[in-house]
């Protein structure tokens, strides 16, 4: 369902599907291709880059300082958190 949108280079399509296979605890490497597809698809947008940045810090289980900054400068103080296993 997401296969047209991330073939289109929607970053946040990408995104979703690799929170998904995380959710489903598949391995991490499963959901890499849709996050650096992801990734690809967010270099024209510094908010999309940041909030996949940050989704590939979380799933990892990890914290992606960067990403915090480019959303703090782009005025963005929250964003909601994505359950993870």
């Amino acid at each position: 369902m997401l296969m047209p949108l991330i073939e289109a280079g929607s970053a946040m399509a990408g995104r979703l599907a690799g929170y998904a296979i995380v959710q489903s605890r598949a391995p991490y490497a499963r959901a890499k291709p849709y996050f650096d597809a992801a990734r690809e698809a967010a270099q024209s947008s510094p908010y999309e880059l940041a909030l996949t940045l940050r989704a590939v810090a979380e799933t990892r289980g990890e914290h992606d300082e960067a990403a915090e900054t480019m959303l703090r400068g782009l005025g963005i103080v929250s964003t909601p958190r994505v359950p993870l296993p």
